[in-house]
């Protein structure tokens, strides 16, 4: 089967960042976290705290992971109504070595290494809403689903200090976020939506691996639905009630987003573009290209090459 996690995880360009490893040596401290476009995550690595975003309050151990896919503010402490002891803003613009930020000198502590799951702006939304507002992923069931192997390797990556850190720390970080997305789509008490709900279903999936390995074929919702094994009428009211949109609307949805990240190639024509996923002519790629992304495609390389 067509691997579709791989493939929208390539076009929404993921681009993790481990901002620090905050280290706290002291009792009554909170750590205040501002918004952040993106999904904020913290690992624990030693010692225990509490998270809270206002809505949800976690208690978390060492090697347990927690993410905030909405990129929510909140705070990290070691009780209720602690003493804050700083605001961090894990989108500050300043990419440098995994930060290491200290407060207090006990030998018991809390360790924690904080970051960012970062998806092209223009895809943020498309995939981190369909996750729910806070996922969390105990130590304790890590070990069976290849969590707590990416975990350890981030943490000894970023206790240590030599060549190439920030590098390995990010990629290590993308290596996290797909075990956990994956992890969280093998949890059946989950609940999924869009496309990551059809993912779960052994007959839309088949049609989704259809439409994500020839996303320029002229596809019908018959050819979709025989891909499915089911009757034309069963397969378009199934694919709309679990994936939210009916298939020719996901179809150019899809579309839509690898003609953007063609566009981000300056080699490529707005005409190639549009021959790429599935338009006979640029006049109706870019028709449909702004309908969805508000803009048309040339503005839209544009500002690209602006922020390149």
């Amino acid at each position: 089967m067509h691997d579709i996690l791989t493939e929208i995880l390539g076009v929404l360009q993921l681009h993790s960042l481990v901002y620090c490893q905050s280290q706290i040596h002291r009792q009554d401290w909170a750590l205040c976290f501002t918004p952040v476009r993106g999904a904020a995550f913290h690992v624990v690595s030693q010692g225990q705290c509490r998270l809270s975003d206002g809505t949800h309050e976690v208690v978390l151990s060492a090697g347990d992971v927690l993410v905030l896919p909405y990129g929510t503010e909140h705070q990290i402490a070691d009780r209720q109504n602690a003493t804050p002891r700083a605001v961090i803003d894990l989108d500050d613009g300043q990419e440098q070595p995994c930060r290491v930020l200290r407060w207090g000198d006990s030998p018991e502590g809390t360790t924690l290494i904080c970051g960012i799951f970062k998806l092209e702006a223009y895809n943020t939304p498309g995939m981190l809403s369909l996750l729910p507002p806070l996922l969390y992923f105990p130590a304790g069931s890590n070990h069976s689903n290849g969590i707590a192997t990416a975990v350890n390797t981030l943490i000894e990556e970023a206790n240590a200090d030599r060549q190439g850190k920030l590098a390995i720390l990010h990629r290590l970080a993308d290596i996290l976020f797909v075990q956990l997305i994956r992890a969280w789509l093998a949890d059946p008490s989950t609940e999924a939506s869009g496309w990551l709900a059809g993912m779960r279903d052994p007959q839309l999936a088949s049609s989704l691996s259809a439409i994500h390995a020839q996303p320029a074929h002229a596809w019908t919702v018959g050819q979709l639905a025989s891909h499915a094994a089911m009757s034309r009428s069963a397969f378009a009211a199934r694919f709309t009630e679990i994936i939210g949109v009916p298939p020719a609307t996901y179809l150019v949805g899809w579309r839509m987003q690898l003609g953007a990240q063609l566009l981000s190639d300056p080699n490529l024509s707005v005409v190639q573009v549009a021959m790429r996923v599935g338009y006979a002519s640029d006049i109706a790629f870019s028709r449909a290209f702004k309908r969805l992304h508000g803009m048309s495609p040339a503005a839209y390389r544009r500002g690209v090459g602006a922020q390149g």
